[in-house]
């Protein structure tokens, strides 16, 4: 297989369709052309329309493909550890598909597997060429940016030991997998087998499980290359305190993210002035799914709609006349 073709796997439903065409947009625009880039999307309900309407979008770039691969067949009781996962929150049963990977995949040594609820800002190609498969990893996987705060730790304290709790350290939007190595050492079906037997304490369900299935083997990746925004909320001027990282660190990832990844319930598409979703519109406004989600915003409540109003000056000019006509 050359290197020069970069997997990267998504796995979403429906519901996640307008965030995945920012997400596949960005990715391109930014990634490096020297290199080929054949996504998939693990899904068991994205439509005929949506599927076409995100495969043209990656049809604009010559060197990627869009391939969408039902898992029906490959569902091993993910309906079933879904509706029993103790922290569902913002989370869909797609999430689960992560543990699968290797199993789909099996002509690629290694896959880039990323979230949807995310923005690139910068070339991925780097940290998947630099993954060496031959070195003792399962993953690649990035730190999270959070301010020292016992608050963090406290939903876990109940749940996990104080060892389980030192491993949970990796952040779960973005992964490089060895997959070969995954394959080698039946990873896939551990991941299974530890999800049944913990779904009773599972908050962050399977960024948990990828944690301690695979601690020890986990690789850091360079810093910058996932930045939650809500790491924006935390540090404005000041970058000390952080769990993981030095000031310096902190600083330079904050400016220079390769993704941005809009973590927790406050999604752009939902909550229009979320951190950092000026940058989440600019790229929705070049793909066919724009005009959809701003007639649905002007059904909203009218406070709403002047918080969208507000906020689009930022980032589309043309939207705002569009607007002023839907009054």
């Amino acid at each position: 297989m050359s290197t020069k073709i970069i997997p990267v796997v998504h796995m979403f439903n429906n519901e996640f369709v307008v965030a995945s065409s920012v997400s596949f947009l960005s990715m391109l625009s930014n990634a490096d052309k020297n290199y080929f880039y054949k996504l998939f999307v693990l899904h068991s309900d994205i439509n005929d329309i949506n599927q076409k309407k995100l495969t043209n979008l990656v049809n604009r770039f010559e060197n990627a493909s869009l391939e969408f691969i039902n898992i029906d067949k490959y569902d091993k009781n993910f309906n079933e550890f879904f509706l029993k996962t103790k922290n569902q929150s913002h989370f869909s049963k797609e999430i689960y598909l992560k543990y699968i990977v290797a199993d789909i995949l099996k002509e690629y040594d290694k896959a880039i597997i990323t979230d949807v609820d995310v923005v690139f800002q910068g070339d991925i190609s780097k940290s998947f060429i630099d993954f060496d498969t031959n070195e003792d990893f399962y993953v690649g996987a990035c730190k999270t940016i959070y301010k020292n705060d016992d608050n963090a730790k406290s939903p876990y304290l109940k749940l996990f030991t104080e060892d389980e709790i030192k491993k949970l350290v990796f952040a779960g939007g973005y992964y490089i997998y060895n997959l070969e190595k995954m394959r080698a050492n039946d990873i896939p079906n551990k991941f299974i087998d530890y999800t049944r037997n913990n779904l009773h304490r599972l908050l962050q369900p399977e960024q948990d499980v990828i944690n301690l299935v695979c601690a020890g083997k986990i690789k850091q990746l360079p810093v910058n290359t996932l930045v939650c925004t809500y790491a924006y909320n935390m540090y404005k001027n000041n970058f000390d305190n952080d769990i993981n990282f030095s000031p310096e660190e902190v600083e330079f990832a904050l400016k220079n993210p390769i993704q941005l990844h809009y973590a927790g319930k406050d999604k752009p598409w939902k909550v229009f002035n979320a951190t950092k979703s000026d940058i989440f519109f600019y790229y929705l406004s070049q793909t066919e799914f724009f005009y959809d989600v701003v007639n649905n915003i002007i059904r909203k409540p009218s406070y709403q709609k002047r918080i969208f109003r507000l906020h689009s000056r930022k980032f589309n000019k043309e939207l705002v006349v569009y607007l002023q006509s839907r009054k």
